[in-house]
């Protein structure tokens, strides 16, 4: 399987554990900065599929995370 192909299956499984785990980063090396950088990436991907269930609950993780700063 080409790498390409690969993809929805790596966000379906990024979405999981960012949805369904109580803190999902790993431990001091993610910074505040990085986790909204890689969220905006990841709401991206889920807004070109017009998934917006998932971008809704990915937002909700980020604005928590903003409001941390």
């Amino acid at each position: 399987m080409e790498a390409d192909n690969k993809m929805p299956l790596v966000m379906h499984d990024i979405y999981h554990v960012l949805t369904n785990h109580e803190n999902p980063w790993p431990t001091a090396s993610f910074s505040h900065e990085k986790k909204l950088d890689l969220l905006d990436n990841i709401i991206e991907y889920w807004e070109v599929k017009e998934d917006y269930e998932k971008c809704s609950k990915l937002k909700t993780i980020r604005n928590r995370i903003e409001n941390e700063l």
